[in-house]
């Protein structure tokens, strides 16, 4: 069993540290450029892209409390794993750069002004922004042109974001389970970290109603909770941000760019009435029920670490001035923890629906929910109720 949690945290980590960090490094691989325009815009563009995988991901731990909606019996037991699956909806694979309210950045001549979020199908023609601040207009070299220029990162062409979880239940009195979700801080090589914990109860509502015993479904209900913690190392350079010697300087030193990560927290919420049927058939037996239930979920991402920026050099003076300083227009900054972004999924209605099929101890579930973002979950678990 030791060995089966092993190498399950192994298995958890890398799934959740590569949702995590391949928008990051998909979007943070570009800090360099984005930044250019300064904290607030690129905030905004930032949400715009990853938005939909975080809002997708908060949903998705929502799902996967429930294989009924009967309870055990005291003591009774199970030990599940299961995948969670949000759809992005269509509405949100895509993003209008002239709707996001920028302050630094402008949308290039020409460019078009929708963009693919992280999970949109590839696009050809994507949005290039340039900053408003130009080249010092004394410059004898690109007078009035854009400080920085970028064209917005392309989607992977898959809809869905996803969390895998591994969770036990235990029934206590009153006809009431426990369910745990538990993944200890678990550091992954140099690469980053992963920290699951959350909890659900469920109780059964036949009890308190009269002749409840003898209603040909079970009734329960069910509210939970999952917090996920991420971190994955990031390592961006003054060279990664087209430092060039001849027209930037640059005071710091390479110390100063250690220390950089993304940082990724979700935390997700529900509350659900069930109605269910379970039929033993001799060695094996089905179940169904569905629910109907509110949820909601916050997302949180943020860049710990300095990171450079290139931006005017105020000394620059190549009429007047003498020396390394006043003969480069460019210079680079420091900028300290350029993203803090909260992704707010509002509390909105879900509809589910699920299945079971069980063998003495094993069983097979799936589950299906209607919500802002749909969801599928699937396992197995060994369960004795």
């Amino acid at each position: 069993m030791n060995n089966f949690y092993n190498n399950f945290k192994k298995l958890a980590a890398v799934a959740a540290i590569s949702l995590v960090s391949l928008p990051a490094y998909a979007q943070l691989g570009n800090i360099g450029e984005l930044l250019q325009a300064g904290r607030d815009d690129a905030n905004i563009l930032a949400k715009a892209y990853v938005g939909p995988l975080a809002k997708g991901f908060g949903a998705a731990l929502n799902s996967g409390w429930n294989m009924s909606a009967s309870t055990h019996k005291f003591l009774g037991f199970d030990i599940s794993i299961r995948v969670g699956i949000a759809q992005i909806p269509t509405a949100d694979q895509t993003y209008d750069v002239n709707a996001l309210g920028l302050s630094a950045f402008e949308l290039k001549q020409g460019s078009s002004n929708i963009g693919p979020s992280f999970t949109s199908e590839k696009m050809s023609n994507r949005p290039t922004l340039q900053t408003t601040e130009k080249y010092p207009n004394n410059s004898p070299v690109k007078p009035g042109e854009p400080l920085a220029e970028f064209t917005m990162p392309d989607g992977i062409g898959y809809a869905y974001s996803g969390a895998p979880m591994v969770q036990v239940g235990i029934g206590l009195i009153m006809s009431t389970d426990v369910t745990v979700r538990y993944l200890p801080k678990y550091d992954f090589d140099d690469f980053g970290s992963v920290e699951l914990i959350g909890a659900s109860v469920k109780h059964n509502l036949n009890q308190w109603i009269p002749g409840g015993d003898l209603l040909p479904v079970n009734l329960a209900l069910q509210a939970g909770f999952t917090n996920l913690s991420t971190t994955a190392n990031l390592s961006i350079k003054p060279s990664d941000v087209g430092f060039d010697a001849t027209d930037t300087k640059n005071t710091f030193p390479e110390s100063n760019w250690e220390n950089q990560s993304v940082e990724f927290a979700s935390s997700g919420y529900t509350i659900n009435a069930l109605v269910g049927k379970n039929l033993n058939l001799l060695i094996f037996g089905i179940g169904a029920y569905v629910g109907i239930g509110i949820e909601s979920a916050e997302t949180t991402l943020k860049t710990p670490g300095n990171y450079p920026v290139i931006v005017p050099n105020e000394n620059f003076n190549p009429i007047t001035g003498t020396g390394d300083d006043r003969t480069k227009p460019k210079m680079i900054d420091s900028q300290a923890t350029p993203l803090n972004i909260t992704f707010d999924s509002a509390n909105s209605m879900r509809y589910t629906a699920g299945v079971k099929v069980n063998f003495f101890l094993i069983n097979i579930m799936a589950e299906y929910v209607h919500a802002n973002y749909p969801m599928v979950n699937a396992g197995v678990a060994i369960s004795l109720r």
